[in-house]
């Protein structure tokens, strides 16, 4: 058995690399196939996934096994971001031909990742002296829990002020409304900052 990922790890164990990583383009599963029988097999090489957001494509080098001979099976493997980060799912490699099927089962190490993205909802004209309010949405777009403090920064004399709280908790996928009240004391321009 060996499995490659992109940044370079490899190893023979299956949990032999620090995690496996989520999104394309993917990583390598490899299984050496021997056939102990006594006529050759040309079987067909897929995997059985968690559910339908997975992806993989296997193939076969050489496709017909005679016997004695061994052959290598690749699949690529692509663990979508809903897969719940450091959760240990289970895959099998199935090869079947003329009513021989053979399956192998392995554990994988879901990488976390922690990505959240701002959308601005709200946002009227702004004017010197004047109290603002932006309205913006933050969603958690990765695989982890998001437990942050919202900082908030902009040109020194404008008096800026995050509403509804500076802490935000976001399981994945969900959103939170994030409120900022600012009041520009100059008539340049300005850039005000969001981040976690």
């Amino acid at each position: 058995f060996k499995v490659e990922i992109p940044n370079g790890q490899s190893s023979d164990e299956p949990l032999g690399v620090d995690f496996h990583p989520v999104g394309a383009p993917g990583f390598d599963l490899g299984w050496t196939i021997t056939n102990v029988g006594t006529v050759s097999w040309e079987p067909n090489a897929m995997m059985e996934l968690p559910n339908s957001d997975w992806y993989s494509s296997c193939s076969t080098n050489p496709s017909k096994i005679y016997p004695g001979e061994s052959s290598r099976v690749w699949c690529t493997v692509v663990i979508p971001l809903s897969a719940a980060s450091g959760s240990e799912p289970l895959v099998t490699l199935i090869m079947e031909d003329g009513g021989v099927e053979t399956r192998d089962t392995i554990s994988l190490l879901v990488e976390e990742v922690s990505k959240v993205r701002w959308t601005l909802i709200q946002q009227s004209d702004v004017y010197e002296g004047n109290s603002n309010t932006m309205y913006f949405e933050l969603q958690n777009i990765g695989n982890s829990v998001i437990s942050d403090r919202i900082v908030v920064s902009g040109p020194n004399d404008w008096e800026i002020r995050i509403l509804d709280g500076i802490m935000i908790n976001l399981q994945p996928d969900e959103i939170k409304s994030v409120q900022i009240e600012f009041t520009p004391n100059s008539g340049r321009d300005g850039f005000i900052t969001l981040s976690l």
